[in-house]
């Protein structure tokens, strides 16, 4: 209700502090929805995985936490990456696939069990990680590409804030399915397969932005990321930087 009432506020006032004219750039827009439902999963797994190892698995907050920390490192590793997989791929294409594969690893999290080795668990988590950090580092990216820098600030404030608000958003949702179902199970404390079907129902909502995704323009970020973008003859083009 709040942000309905925001919307009728920013429409009558100029200066407002969400302007959302800045969402008439399509890829801004893009970054915004698609980075929106892509962080309910990021905001969702924090809340869900300890709560499963500690309640489900029966683990100890130190062992479960040092598996968890997997997926610090793997976002960590990421970042020398991140340049060169967007000069390779493109900023739409990379973000399709990646997407898709960020999302599968963390729905990966709902097949979790005490009798898989800790190993696998924490491999599984450190590439869900990486894959996902970079999936947030292009969106971060990519957003700006056609703001001026006029409105740079406004951009920067609109996106942060529907950063923190999805990943606020993710742990009401993840919180929500786990409740629904053990409510479906008749279980009075949540079972194994309870987490599984809350991992499964926040990934399955951030699939979804791969239909986002794939509005981009195939030549979007171009000038950012120096993707050469090949040509219908076989012939390649640069993008100007």
């Amino acid at each position: 209700m709040a942000g309905f009432f925001y919307i009728l506020h920013a429409r009558r006032h100029e200066g407002s502090i969400l302007d959302l004219a800045l969402l008439k750039d399509d890829t801004f827009r893009l970054s915004v929805i698609a980075g929106s439902i892509t962080r309910i999963t990021q905001g969702a797994q924090p809340f869900l995985l300890p709560l499963m190892m500690q309640v489900g698995f029966g683990f100890s907050a130190a062992r479960s936490g040092t598996i968890t920390v997997a997926t610090a490192i793997g976002s960590l590793a990421m970042k020398s990456f991140a340049p060169r997989l967007l000069r390779r791929f493109g900023f739409r294409r990379a973000l399709i696939w990646n997407g898709v594969i960020a999302t599968a690893g963390y729905a990966i999290c709902g097949l979790f069990r005490p009798s898989w080795p800790v190993w696998t668990m924490f491999c599984v988590l450190a590439l869900s990680g990486f894959f996902m950090s970079f999936q947030f580092t292009a969106y971060n990216t990519i957003a700006y590409d056609g703001v001026d820098k006029r409105h740079m600030s406004s951009a920067t404030a609109f996106y942060s804030t529907f950063q923190q608000l999805m990943l606020s958003l993710g742990i009401c949702v993840a919180a929500i399915a786990l409740h629904l179902a053990m409510l479906a199970s008749g279980n009075e404390t949540p079972s194994l397969g309870d987490f599984s079907a809350a991992f499964w129902v926040v990934t399955s909502i951030s699939l979804t932005a791969t239909l986002w995704n794939l509005r981009f323009a195939p030549e979007a970020g171009g000038e950012i990321s120096g993707h050469v973008q090949s040509e219908p003859d076989g012939e390649t083009k640069r993008e100007p930087a």
